[in-house]
């Protein structure tokens, strides 16, 4: 393996930190001394539980930073990338590249549905309100035929009486 393949492996698997246990990553996984080194050289951090979260995504913001990390160590350590280094690279983004869309796509259509559903969630406290209102003019209404109900039926009780 070159010095970018190398690079990119310590890069996305990373699990102990200054000889602390990587607790969501066993020491038999293959990826476990790259992980270690990752986390030892402060490229990636583990959480606060101390687990390495291996499935959840790195986002533009967090590889901006471990790329800088990454630069400035190499720039300390004099050690420069070749051509084929950055092609690697490039494959290994080309490569990736539909993936990240698909996530980001993904990541898209939710929100719209969650734009669509606090739409709908707005329209339907709208009818309720509306329902309420109507409800409570009804609710009136029946009131003030009930007292006339009554007051007739009183009337014409106290008429047949009189008769």
């Amino acid at each position: 393996m070159n010095k970018c393949t190398l690079l990119i492996i310590s890069l996305l698997f990373s699990q102990t930190c200054f000889g602390v246990s990587i607790q969501d990553i066993s020491k038999k996984d293959p990826a476990y001394s790259a992980i270690e080194q990752s986390i030892t050289k402060g490229f990636l951090p583990l959480d606060n539980t101390l687990s390495f979260r291996p499935q959840e995504p790195i986002r533009r913001k967090e590889l901006a930073v471990i790329l800088n990390q990454v630069y400035s160590d190499i720039a300390r350590s004099d050690t420069s990338l070749s051509a084929n280094d950055f092609q690697q690279i490039k494959d290994i983004s080309q490569r990736y590249a539909p993936s990240f869309q698909k996530f980001e796509t993904s990541l898209d259509d939710i929100q719209k549905q969650n734009d669509i559903i606090q739409e709908n969630h707005i329209s339907l406290n709208h009818d309720v309100s509306k329902l309420t209102d109507s409800l409570t003019t009804e609710i009136a209404t029946l009131k003030k035929e009930r007292k006339w109900l009554y007051t007739i039926v009183g009337i014409t009780s106290f008429l047949s009486i009189i008769k």
